[in-house]
């Protein structure tokens, strides 16, 4: 089966990695991000608090090796060959692709933590739909105005929670995402950031799942996740950069990242809003 135009840091994350590319300190029984990916020579990795985002991410469970990136109708992604696929149900239709994906891994940290009033994202007609509320009865009718019904549904319930996720996901884009996230205030770079870039006709991102520093050098590395277009698996991806002497890491030399052919300045970095 055919499908869409991909974006291109799919295109170019599903190249076979070169043989040349160091593949030290991972461990394929590892069933976590942690402890699957060990950090290169030299490097460690940023600490994180257990109830943090960047714990969150840094611990969300992968499948096993070699399992196969598919897309959102059960049909596998042959020609993307990522670091790791991430244990996470994407659905049954094209709802969740590259920018669901940064709403979907941010929405699973709250609703794990129970802030149930934290969750709240934009759709597309401009109007804020907090999660709480929209148990409480919202929809939207076909000439995209929102309105209240009285059939409230439970918000501790994960069914409940997708069924939000989608209405999220079906109505919304890069442009609403931008209203949910600020700029990183940070001055290193950290898991939960999410960077972007713009070709003129298309914009990718990609978040950051997790990040190390030399202890003598300075220099950061990254691990980084992401989705697709059309929707399908939310993966780590590989870099297939045949010079690279770290793995599945990504360099940031200069502040700036690069992933294929695109360079991602993380001088503009943005992170949901706290």
């Amino acid at each position: 089966m055919l499908h869409g135009k991909y974006y291109i840091i799919f295109i170019l994350s599903y190249l076979l990695p070169s043989l040349s590319i160091a593949q030290s300190d991972v461990h394929p029984e590892g069933k976590t991000v942690v402890a699957r990916f060990g950090v290169p020579s030299g490097y460690q990795r940023t600490d994180s608090l257990p109830a943090s985002f960047a714990f969150f991410l840094q611990h969300l469970p992968l499948l096993p090796p070699k399992t196969p990136v598919k897309f959102y109708d059960g049909a596998p992604n042959v020609s993307c060959r990522p670091a790791a696929v991430i244990d996470m149900e994407i659905g049954d239709k094209n709802l969740q692709q590259n920018i669901q994906t940064m709403i979907r891994l941010w929405a699973e940290y709250l609703f794990e933590q129970q802030r149930f009033s934290d969750i709240f994202f934009h759709i597309n007609n401009g109007q804020v739909i907090p999660y709480e509320q929209w148990t409480q009865g919202m929809k939207l009718v076909i000439n995209r105005k929102t309105y209240w019904t009285k059939t409230p549904s439970n918000p501790k319930q994960y069914q409940t929670f997708r069924r939000y996720l989608n209405f999220i996901f079906t109505n919304s884009d890069f442009h609403t995402l931008l209203q949910d996230v600020q700029l990183s205030a940070g001055v290193h770079i950290t898991p939960g950031d999410i960077l972007t870039f713009d070709n003129g006709a298309d914009t990718y991102v990609v978040m950051v799942l997790d990040a190390a520093v030399h202890r003598e050098t300075g220099d950061m590395l990254v691990l980084l996740v992401s989705g697709g277009n059309p929707a399908q698996s939310v993966q780590v991806l590989q870099n297939t950069d045949e010079d690279s002497a770290t793995g599945v890491w990504f360099p940031l030399k200069n502040g700036v990242l690069t992933v294929g052919e695109m360079a991602f300045s993380v001088k503009q970095r943005y992170r949901f809003r706290p």
